[in-house]
């Protein structure tokens, strides 16, 4: 599994172009009269099928791009951003206020000079497949999303919380993309994430999913499988399609049985087996850091915090008492 990669900086836009395109997909750089150089800032890093990365050129620049292939998201860090889809829309993506580029149009972005984004690609099989997995069922049509997307409130925020899990990946890399379980799981969380945050043609048949409560056989065969299997990458989603039923069925089921949702009680089945770890662990040899990270928790730091109101201890006075 590759680890993140910074790319070395360049100021000829020729070679901007080369590596760039290599990471993403072709295009051309408009730069303003009498600007003959950049400055390319570039860290990237592959989480499964999705490619995340955090660029910057130092300078006013346009780009204009072949048509897409893949999903894309343009999230601005700092400055500003024009975003163009080629299919009419048009808006002036800053933090907090992205774009979600559909494939197959050629799109035009025009960054201030202060600009740099966390920029996102998804294959449009990957990402359909998990709407799928949600679903339960084929899709109707091709999926398409709308094309503003607002990080500051309701589900976009909650996504956001999860792309700063990424963010923080790239720019301080901890090696947790070098583990082939932490990396299914987060291209999971943010594949579903987008498709919860992000309006698109098919958000209908996700309203539309049956709201009946799933049985409580149901929700005991679910919670079955979360303490039987704790370390696989489970999604709301993934866990429902195991029981053969609707995600949202999925959640009430959860909040009238058990008073959480169904990653809420994975949280607590994970908790209590890092407890075990960090009891029976060489401390000498053991970090809390990887304990956490093998047990699905990709932030050591809102780890620790979680796991002290759990047990009245920071997990490292645990670690320290199994010596």
């Amino acid at each position: 599994m590759p680890v993140p990669s910074t790319y070395r900086p360049t100021h000829d836009p020729t070679e901007a172009e080369q590596i760039v395109g290599d990471l993403y997909l072709p295009h051309r750089l408009h730069l303003p009269p009498g600007v003959n150089d950049v400055q390319l800032e570039l860290s990237a890093a592959h989480f499964g099928q999705v490619t995340a990365g955090v660029l910057g050129y130092g300078r006013a620049v346009g780009m204009t791009t072949e048509p897409l292939v893949d999903f894309h998201v343009d999230l601005p860090l700092r400055g500003t951003v024009v975003l163009d889809d080629g299919r009419g829309s048009r808006t002036v993506a800053t933090p907090g206020h992205a774009g979600v580029f559909d494939p197959g149009a050629p799109a035009s972005l025009d960054w201030s000079a202060d600009s740099k984004q966390l920029c996102l690609m998804m294959p449009r099989s990957v990402v359909e497949r998990e709407l799928e997995w949600v679903l339960g069922r084929s899709l109707p049509t091709p999926l398409s999303f709308h094309f503003d997307l607002d990080l500051r409130t309701g589900p976009g925020r909650g996504w956001w919380s999860v792309l700063r899990l990424v963010l923080d990946e790239i720019t301080r890399p901890s090696g947790l993309v070098e583990r082939p379980g932490v990396v299914r799981h987060v291209e999971a969380v943010v594949l579903e994430g987008l498709l919860q945050a992000q309006p698109h043609n098919l958000t209908g048949l996700l309203l539309r999913e049956e709201d009946r409560p799933g049985s409580a056989g149901t929700v005991a065969r679910a919670v079955q499988l979360l303490r039987d299997r704790p370390a696989e990458a489970w999604t709301t989603a993934r866990l429902a399609t195991e029981v053969h039923l609707g995600v949202r069925a999925l959640q009430e089921g959860f909040k009238r049985d058990l008073n959480t949702s169904p990653m809420g009680y994975l949280r607590i089945v994970r908790m209590h087996a890092a407890q075990v770890a960090l009891l029976s662990s060489d401390p000498g040899t053991t970090s809390v850091r990887e304990v956490a990270a093998r047990h699905g928790f990709l932030h050591a730091g809102r780890f620790a915090a979680a796991y002290q109101r759990t047990y009245g201890e920071l997990p490292s006075a645990t670690l320290r008492r199994s010596s």
